[in-house]
C-alpha cells in the first residue's frame, strides 16, 4: 500500500512539473523561433490572448507524449533527467559570462553579486552533483552515453536552421568545405590524375577551355597555364 502512495504521490509530482512546464516552456521555444533558432511557424502570438499559442499547442503534444512514455518508468526519466539538465544549466551559466566578457556595454537591469565568479561556482556545483549521481548509479556510463547521444541530434537541425537564415553561416560553412577539399584534393583528384586530362585534352593553347564542377580551382590553374 505504501508503494502505491508513492507512485500516486510520484505522479502527481510529474503532472505538476508538466503543468508548470507547459506554461513557462512556450516562452522559450517563443524566443528560439523568433531568433530563428527553432521552427518559425511557432513564433506566433495570440490576437486575442496575447499567449504563444502554437508554441503552447506543440510543447502540450511533446508533453503528453513523454508522459505515456515515462508510465511505470519513473526512474528511468530520472536518470535521464538529470544528466541533460545538469548539462544545459553548465552551458546557459556559460553562456552568462561569454555574454558579459563580449557584450560589457549592454544594459543590466539589475545587479546579481559574484556576476562573474558566481557562475564558475554554480558549475562546479552542478559537476560534483554530476559526479556524485554517475557514481550511485547504476549503468550510469550507458544512460550518459545515450543522453548525449540525444542531445547531438540536435545540432544537425541548429546547422541547417543556422544556414538557411544566415548568409554568414554560409559563407563560413563553403570556406570550411573549400579547405577541406584542398587537403583532400590529393585523394580525390590526384597529381597523376590531372596529368593524365591534360595529356586526353591534348594541345589546349589559346583554345576555350569549359570545365564544369572546378571545387577549389587546383586543376583550373594547372588548364590556364596550358592555355596561356
Amino acid at each position: 500500500r505504501g508503494e502505491d502512495i508513492f507512485r500516486l504521490l510520484v505522479y502527481l509530482a510529474i503532472i505538476g512539473s508538466v503543468a508548470d512546464w507547459v506554461v513557462s516552456a512556450p516562452r522559450l521555444i517563443l524566443s528560439m523561433a523568433s531568433d530563428r533558432l527553432f521552427i518559425p511557424h511557432l513564433n506566433k502570438i495570440h490576437p486575442k490572448y496575447n499567449t504563444p499559442s502554437r508554441a503552447i499547442i506543440f510543447q502540450t503534444i511533446v508533453s503528453i507524449v513523454f508522459v505515456f512514455i515515462g508510465v511505470g518508468k519513473y526512474f528511468t526519466l530520472v536518470n535521464l533527467l538529470i544528466p541533460i539538465l545538469l548539462s544545459l544549466y553548465c552551458v546557459v551559466l556559460l553562456s552568462l559570462v561569454v555574454l558579459r566578457i563580449k557584450k560589457p556595454n549592454i544594459k543590466r537591469y539589475y545587479k546579481a553579486p559574484f556576476g562573474k565568479i558566481g557562475p564558475f561556482i554554480v558549475i562546479l556545483f552542478f559537476v560534483s552533483l554530476f559526479l556524485t549521481w554517475y557514481l550511485l548509479t547504476k549503468n550510469a556510463a550507458h544512460i550518459v552515453s545515450l543522453v548525449f547521444s540525444l542531445l547531438l541530434l540536435g545540432i544537425p537541425i541548429y546547422l541547417l536552421l543556422e544556414m538557411y537564415y544566415n548568409p554568414r553561416a554560409v559563407r563560413k560553412a563553403n570556406n570550411f568545405l573549400a579547405y577541406l577539399a584542398l587537403l583532400t584534393e590529393g585523394i580525390s583528384l590526384p597529381k597523376k590524375v590531372r596529368k593524365n586530362i591534360l595529356y586526353l585534352l591534348g594541345d589546349i593553347k589559346n583554345k576555350k577551355i569549359l570545365e564544369f564542377g572546378c571545387s577549389v580551382g587546383t586543376l583550373t590553374l594547372l588548364l590556364a597555364k596550358n592555355v596561356y
